[in-house]
């Protein structure tokens, strides 16, 4: 009844169920929370605890702030850029759905949401990194 987990201890199996299959899946779970800068729940969250909680549901360690999640993975190419990827700008980090489509927590909408890359970077955020996890 009881799964072991990778870092030692164990967790029943009824916990596992809807463990989502990445972190964008993750992610999708807060679509319309609202957004609060320092928040990292279904009240309220900001775009570094968004990509916090969807990479810790996976497994993955990750920081709480942009600037140091910006460590992690490896800068990729934005021509190839895909799935997953985490997209930086000043102040700011989402992830992508698809190649062109950006699901972040942002003061803009006041909203979690999925919406063009293009429309983000449109509205003045320069794209300053992507890195894949």
């Amino acid at each position: 009844k009881f799964a072991t987990l990778a870092g030692g201890g164990y967790v029943h199996r009824r916990h596992l169920d809807g463990v989502p299959p990445d972190h964008v899946e993750a992610a999708r779970l807060f679509l319309a929370t609202p957004y609060l800068w320092g928040g990292r729940t279904v009240h309220g969250l900001d775009c570094s605890g968004l990509v916090q909680i969807a990479l810790q549901a996976i497994g993955v360690v990750c920081p709480r702030d942009a600037d140091q999640q910006r460590a992690l993975g490896r800068e990729i190419d934005p021509a190839d850029r895909r799935r997953g990827d985490l997209v930086f700008f000043p102040g700011h980090v989402g992830i992508l759905v698809d190649a062109d489509t950006l699901l972040h927590a942002n003061a803009f909408w006041m909203l979690t949401v999925i919406e063009p890359l293009a429309d983000v970077v449109a509205r003045g955020s320069e794209i300053e990194a992507i890195r894949r996890v």
